[in-house]
């Protein structure tokens, strides 16, 4: 049994068995190359998403920020705001104010004992809540 001789251009049937083999190894090897840049593709598409959520979050902590800094804005330009800060704050009075200041810190003056204390004839000494009332309401001034 020997086979004819082929044509000139024409394959044997050894190599003809051989072509299927490679063409066969050449499709497999190249179906990987596809399935890893399909990875890498999966792998970058991954990340992309999640720098969108993180900067998604950015977006709602700006917008959060935004809001509390426009609650802000409103009230700094409310004119009893700003009073009220330049008296608590700076230390500001209004005309007509009368101002008081408590010193803290200091050292107590020393008390006087009962049986020293001496009142001078015809002063009545007033106690305290009614001194504060002639300090902030003085006996001479319109009500």
């Amino acid at each position: 049994m020997t086979t004819p001789p082929l044509p000139f251009g024409q394959p044997s049937e050894r190599e003809r068995r051989r072509n299927p083999r490679l063409l066969i190894l050449l499709l497999v090897a190249l179906c990987m190359v596809f399935v890893a840049g399909y990875f890498e593709r999966l792998s970058r598409l991954d990340a992309t998403r999640e720098a969108v959520d993180e900067m998604r979050q950015q977006v709602a902590a700006s917008q959060q920020r935004n809001a509390n800094l426009q609650e802000e804005l409103k009230r700094v330009q409310d004119p009893y705001y700003l009073a009220l800060m330049a008296r608590d704050g700076m230390g500001l009075v209004q005309e007509g104010d009368l101002p008081v200041v408590v010193y803290e810190g200091q050292p107590e003056p020393e008390s006087i004992p009962a049986t020293e204390q001496t009142t001078l004839p015809g002063l009545a000494v007033k106690p305290p809540w009614q001194q504060w009332v002639e300090l902030i309401f003085p006996p001479g001034a319109p009500r």
